[in-house]
Formats: C-alpha cells, sequence, structure tokens
C-alpha cells in the first residue's frame, strides 16, 4: 500500500500534511495523539481500506504539518478537522472519526460541535475525564526526558520501547538534522496544547455527542476502566465499549488487527452462517423456526412475558439475531440453528430477564451457541435487538463471551478459555482473531 501525494490542507495560518489511503466506502478519518504523527496508523489503514477511504493528517505543531502555529487550544484543532473534511472528502457525507488519545479527545470535541459531519466516533484510549491539574508538567517532564538527538532509529526504538511496532512508529516521527534524530514538534506548544486539560473536564461536551460511539481500551493502557463505564452510562445505548488484549495505550499500534477487528464489527455488523452438525440444519429446515417467537417491538416482547411461566423467565433461554435485527426467542435448551430456521443469524447465544423498578432488562446474556459460535462483537446487533423489543441493554458487552475459534491445524471448533490460544486437540497455536467459518464472505474479516 502506498498512500497518494499529497500537498497538505491549508486553512488559517496553516497548512496540515495529510496521507490519502485511498479506498471506497464510508469516509474514516484517522487523527493521532500527542507527540505522534500520521505514519503511525500505516499498518490500520491498510485494514481498513477494503471496505473504506481512509485520510489520516499530521495534527497542527506536529510532524509535516505547520510547525509554530499560534493557536493550539482545542479549539483550532478541532476547526483543523473540518477543514481536512471541508476539503478532502466535501461530498462524502458525515465521517468516522477515530482518534487516539489527544487525536481522540478532538475527535469527541468535534462530533460534539459538528455533529452533522459526524456519522461514528471512534475514540482509542481517550475519554472526557478531567480535570489533570499536574497533565502540562507531566507532558512537560516526558518530552524533556527525550535525550536528543538520538544516533539513529534503533536507538530511539530502544528508548521508547513498547512493542516493537510501537517503538518503531515513534522512532520513525523523527526528522535527521543536525548530526542526528529529532522530534518534529515543539515541546512547548505540545505542553500548550493539554493546557486546556488541566482546568477543566468534558463530561457535557460528551453528552452532546449525538452518534453512536466506541470507546476502545487496551488491557495494559493507560485510560481508567471507571471512565469508560461512565461514559456508557451516560450515554446508554449509544456507546460500546470494548477492550483489546496485549495492547498498551497506543493501541492501534501494539495490536492493529485486533483493533482493526473490534473497528470493523463496530461500522459494519457480521452476519453468521450455521456451522454445526447437517442433522441439525436438516431438521431445523424441517421445523421452521421451532416455536420461536420473533420480538419486533415492546409489545411482542411483554406479550411473550406473559405467556412464559414466572419461574422459568429468571432462567436463560434460547436466542437468536435475524438478519432484520430482531430478537427471536426460544425455550431452553432449543437448538439455535432450529431458533432461526436454519438461517443466517447477526447473533446467537442464551438470555435471562428480570424486571426492576418495572423495567425488564437482561440478567445475564451470552454469545455460547456452538451452532453458529459467533464473535464477541455480535454484542452490537444483540443489543440493539434488545433496544428494540424494549429491554434496558447496556454497552458493556455480553456478561459471559465465549470465545470460538477454529484450530488451522485439525479444523477442530475451540472454545478459547483463560485466554490460551492453544488448541485442546491438538496443541496447534489459534489464531487471536475469528476465523470459524473460513469459506463465508460474510463473516467476520478474520475468517
Amino acid at each position: 500500500m502506498k498512500p497518494r501525494a499529497a500537498s497538505g490542507v491549508v486553512h488559517g495560518e496553516v497548512r496540515l500534511a495529510y496521507r490519502d489511503y485511498g479506498g471506497d466506502g464510508t469516509p474514516v478519518l484517522l487523527l493521532h495523539g500527542l507527540a505522534g504523527h500520521m505514519g503511525e496508523w500505516d499498518a490500520l489503514a491498510e485494514l481498513l481500506l477494503p471496505r473504506h477511504r481512509v485520510i489520516a493528517y499530521d495534527a497542527r505543531a506536529h510532524g509535516a504539518s505547520e510547525r509554530q502555529p499560534t493557536d493550539v487550544s482545542r479549539a483550532a484543532y478541532v476547526r483543523d478537522v473540518v477543514a481536512v473534511i471541508g476539503q478532502l472528502l466535501p461530498d462524502s457525507g458525515p465521517v468516522v472519526l477515530v482518534g487516539q488519545s489527544l487525536g481522540g479527545h478532538t475527535a469527541m470535541l468535534t462530533a460534539a460541535a459538528h455533529p452533522g459531519l459526524v456519522r461514528a466516533l471512534i475514540l482509542i484510549e481517550a475519554g472526557p475525564d478531567g480535570p489533570v491539574p499536574d497533565l502540562p508538567g507531566h507532558i512537560g517532564k516526558w518530552l524533556s526526558s527525550w535525550p536528543v538527538p538520538f544516533a539513529s532509529p534503533s536507538a530511539a526504538a530502544r528508548f521508547f520501547g513498547g512493542s516493537p511496532a510501537a517503538a518503531h512508529a515513534w522512532a520513525s516521527g523523527l526528522e535527521p538534522r543536525d548530526g542526528g534524530l529529532h522530534p518534529r514538534f515543539d515541546p512547548a506548544l505540545l505542553t500548550a496544547s493539554v493546557a486546556e486539560l488541566a482546568h477543566r473536564n468534558y463530561w457535557r461536551t460528551w453528552d452532546d455527542v449525538i452518534c453512536a460511539a466506541l470507546v476502545v481500551r487496551g488491557d495494559g493502557g493507560d485510560m481508567h476502566p471507571d471512565e469508560a463505564t461512565s461514559m456508557a452510562s451516560r450515554r446508554p445505548g449509544d456507546t460500546t465499549l470494548r477492550v483489546v488484549r496485549g495492547a498498551g495505550h497506543d493501541v492501534h499500534l501494539d495490536r492493529p488487527e485486533l483493533l482493526h477487528e473490534v473497528i470493523d464489527g463496530f461500522l459494519t455488523p457480521w452476519s453468521y452462517r450455521y456451522v454445526g452438525p447437517a442433522a441439525l440444519l436438516a431438521a431445523a429446515l424441517q421445523t421452521g423456526g421451532g416455536g420461536a417467537r420473533t420480538i419486533r417491538s415492546p409489545a411482542d416482547f411483554d406479550a411473550w412475558v406473559r405467556e412464559q411461566p414466572a419461574s422459568e423467565l429468571d432462567e436463560p433461554f434460547t436466542f437468536v439475531v435475524d438478519m432484520e435485527g430482531f430478537l427471536r426467542l426460544a425455550p431452553r435448551r432449543s437448538e439455535h440453528v432450529v431458533c432461526a430456521g436454519g438461517g443466517r443469524v447477526l447473533g446467537a447465544g442464551e438470555v435471562a430477564f428480570t424486571r426492576a423498578a418495572g423495567v425488564w432488562m437482561p440478567r445475564f446474556v451470552s454469545n455460547q451457541s456452538t451452532g453458529y459460535c459467533p464473535d464477541g462483537m455480535s454484542w452490537l446487533p444483540v443489543a440493539a435487538a434488545l433496544r428494540r423489543a424494549g429491554v434496558a441493554a447496556y454497552s458493556d458487552g455480553f456478561h459471559h463471551e465465549v470465545v470460538f475459534r477454529r484450530c488451522e491445524r485439525c479444523q477442530e471448533h475451540n472454545i478459547v478459555r483463560e485466554d490460551d490460544f492453544v488448541c485442546v486437540f491438538c496443541g496447534a497455536e489459534l489464531p487471536e482473531t475469528w476465523n470459524v467459518d473460513a469459506g463465508d464472505p460474510m463473516a467476520p474479516p478474520g475468517a
């Protein structure tokens, strides 16, 4: 992949260098974090290209963009996003904004202030919490600790540490001059760029975001889980939380393939065909829905509840989400393929309900279905189907998420337990991305 040559976006006092990766489909604009650069997105951009038009740019005061802008306020960074969209994507319709760290903060501010420009918001290790009084001092101390000039890219990579990809990306953001490698920014301007975060939080701004949002943390990152949980609770139904295994603050660098899986599942819900025993599929095709009830509205759900013995409502029911996005419920221990009438599904598993303060909500939801083996990202259509049924869903994902993988050596289906990606049948290593149905073009991209 070679990004198209780009001369830059010019507006006001600044020129913003950008990379146009090309691609067709929904436009995606990538915003890097403090002290970063647009090249950080190369690996993720390549993964996004089959379904999206992808652009990244160097923020003001960074990289190949205007190095000495007079304004580094949060509002100035937002104006840059608006200018990039207006000049590079004038006829594309609303875009997907993806931002990491300070870039995520900028994306959030843009989505709140310009809702007509943003169709979806993806925040990586970024949120509205604050104030953080010591942030400018912390950033200044960190930048002053860099042993500039670095003697070589390898010396820089050793200093930055982290994953090999992250260390390489940070080192590649340096420029050669004056006998060594130097940062492509003025440390004083970067410290000033975070000054506002020392004095306030942005929870009201977060409340003003009206588009769907995905909040991604690395399991070894800097974002506190409580911040992400609070973000979801303030926008129930419109905010999805995900955690990427084996990633720190630079999720896009540490695990680009897993981040892409999360993003792709958020933007383009996958569907699943039956992969279980053929005899069950044949029986399902003969019996149709097998007594399953399609729940298209709260009234449908209320009618279904009235038909159920009170003693059974607390027990798990079999469910699937059909291709129209509606919940289908069947008695406990029913086969999922029978519940689905043998067809494709957007999600499948088990669900139990409880009622509190006059509101029905899921007491337990899982993606346990060995017939369909859905990925954890199937939570998104499951949550949407629950909301259509009038059930108060939440955004944290399945209570019990089952991880299904197919062994590429012996072809057996596995359930991964305790993050041990080893086949229980032959001992081979299992892939970290979903791969159960390798021949299905509508399944998750890892397949």
